[in-house]
């Protein structure tokens, strides 16, 4: 399978704020991009919204987690680098952004203190 989709990567390990990407839409793909070996996928509303979120499913049990995703009150909800997609398709593969989808989703990322890491960017999620 070949079919790209465009996704929202985060990648809190190395300190960098959230960009848009193009990626496989398989296995290895999601894994490569995140530098972990075992997924979850994972239904949260952003900004009212159902996304689909592909994050290590060890995150953790790993040495000092990096927050990546908070809910509105700021307690911690996912750790580790992240990748945002549309919901899944009928045939249960995951669905790429739209422009509107890109932009409500950005305008929900802010910076917080994280004692392992420093200053970082984070989602919040609803």
């Amino acid at each position: 399978m070949d079919r790209k989709i465009k996704v929202i990567f985060l990648d809190v390990e190395n300190g960098k704020g959230p960009e848009v990407i193009e990626i496989k839409d398989e296995l290895d793909s999601y894994l490569q991009t995140l530098r972990i070996d075992t997924i979850d996928i994972i239904r949260r509303n952003i900004a009212g919204v159902s996304y689909q979120i592909v994050c290590d499913d060890e995150g953790l049990l790993k040495e000092n987690p990096t927050l990546s995703a908070v809910d509105v009150n700021s307690v911690g909800q996912l750790v580790g680098n992240l990748i945002i997609t549309g919901l899944s398709d009928g045939e249960g593969n995951l669905t790429g952004l739209n422009k509107n989808d890109v932009d409500r989703i950005m305008e929900r990322f802010t910076y917080t203190l994280n004692l392992n890491k420093g200053w970082g960017t984070v989602l919040v999620i609803d």
